[in-house]
């Protein structure tokens, strides 16, 4: 939207002839398009479900997993905003440790999401210790699990891993399974 002097959304200070910041007030609505295509939870839900989709057929892009886990983890986000005092959370924090503790998954997810934003993780104790790009011996699609194919893996601080397709999969699961027990569809 192109703000113009004479707008009341556009202010402007400063002397004359000389740069000054500039002040735009946001709409209630305007605050909307602070983001492509996702004006709710519900949004950020089928976003995922694409992003999902397109890993599926490419599931050795880590540019995908990356979006994937960012848009699974924020998720918690956008429900406590949209609907977290209805269902009973008094803080961001309270529903955040709820899921991971109803989907393990997402505690890996919130760890490559927060790990791709920000680089390094220091707000708390991830439970991630490597998300690494497994180079099989065997053409993955051509073969089964049983052998050796590449793949994307999280690696828990204990060692024990996980397939990033499983993680990603178990989480969709559950948001699916929290919106539709929730009415949040």
């Amino acid at each position: 939207m192109a703000y113009d002097r004479e707008s009341p959304n556009f202010s402007w200070s400063g002397r004359a002839g000389l740069r000054a910041p500039l002040t735009v007030t946001l709409g209630a609505q305007d605050s909307l398009m602070r983001t492509f295509e996702r004006g709710n939870a519900s949004d950020v839900l089928e976003a995922l479900h694409r992003n999902a989709a397109a890993f599926a057929k490419d599931p050795l892009n880590t540019d995908l997993a990356n979006h994937c886990a960012i848009d699974a983890w924020s998720l918690c986000d956008w429900v406590f905003k949209e609907h977290g005092k209805r269902l009973g959370f008094t803080s961001l924090a309270n529903l955040q440790a709820t899921m991971k503790a109803n989907c393990n998954s997402l505690q890996l997810l919130q760890d490559v999401a927060n790990a791709s934003k920000h680089k390094e993780i220091t707000r708390y104790t991830p439970q991630l210790k490597e998300a690494k790009k497994h180079k099989g011996g065997f053409q993955r699609g051509a073969f089964s699990r049983d052998f050796d194919v590449s793949a994307l893996v999280l690696v828990r601080e204990d060692g024990s891993e996980i397939w990033f397709d499983d993680a990603l999969d178990e989480a969709t699961r559950y948001w699916d399974t929290y919106f539709s027990a929730n009415g949040l569809n």
